[in-house]
């Protein structure tokens, strides 16, 4: 019987998700870097603060009610 394992990990703050192999445990993980990574444990809320936010904000009063 196989035991489930976690494959792949978030490193929020470094903006990283980092893949194992899981055929191969001993290879290093594939790591990618973006400008942001959210985890499982992520809100909407956080998500939302942190990306949507600030675009309503710089946009003209208007642009709100066009979403």
């Amino acid at each position: 019987m196989v035991s489930p394992q976690t494959i792949v990990s978030i490193d929020g703050s470094a903006g990283q998700c980092s893949l194992l192999n899981p055929a191969d445990r001993g290879a290093p993980p594939k790591c990618f870097t973006f400008d942001g990574a959210y985890d499982v444990d992520s809100t909407t809320e956080q998500i939302y603060f942190d990306i949507v936010y600030p675009i309503v904000e710089v946009s003209s009063p208007d642009a709100f009610e066009t979403l």
